[in-house]
């Protein structure tokens, strides 16, 4: 099984609805990969109650999260991490360079807003722009297993 690593900075907002609608997208589309979330200062809170309650309008019940630091043992284990903005994936970079190619963007090309402290409506939003990146990162998955059980790991 794949594992998927997803990080914020306080692991109760965006890393963790990432975690949840990603597992959900991959049970439903029987994709072998699980997804986790940290963050860089997580202090072993719950998440936020609207991350939980814009996750669940995902089918996603994060209601039993608690945030956990990122540490050196997660970055080993994750096949792949996911950052939420590019200072995660700088201050990730710098603190384990030897993973760094393992390290990226959650959103090509730009971060997802912090919604914290925002109203649902916000929390909706950023929630739709995960679901959107984790649906590509779950698809690209499911075609990679695809490909290298058909023999076809260079594309051709």
């Amino acid at each position: 099984m794949v594992e998927i690593l997803f990080v914020c900075t306080g692991n109760t907002c965006r890393s963790p609805m990432a975690e949840g609608l990603f597992n959900v997208y991959a049970e439903k589309h029987g994709i072998d990969a699980h997804a986790f979330s940290r963050g860089l200062f997580a202090e072993g809170g719950p998440a936020s109650k609207n991350a939980v309650t814009a996750a669940a309008e995902f089918g996603a019940d994060i209601s039993g999260h608690v945030s956990r630091s990122l540490e050196r043992a997660d970055i080993e284990r994750a096949a792949r991490v996911y950052c939420m903005g590019a200072s995660h994936l700088a201050t990730i970079r710098e603190m384990f360079p030897e993973f760094s190619e393992k390290v990226g963007l959650l959103a090509p090309g730009g971060g997802i807003a912090d919604p914290y402290g925002m109203d649902l409506e916000s929390y909706r939003k950023t929630a739709m722009q995960i679901a959107e990146n984790v649906v590509r990162i779950a698809n690209s998955l499911k075609n990679d297993a695809g490909n290298e059980a058909s023999g076809d790991k260079n594309g051709d």
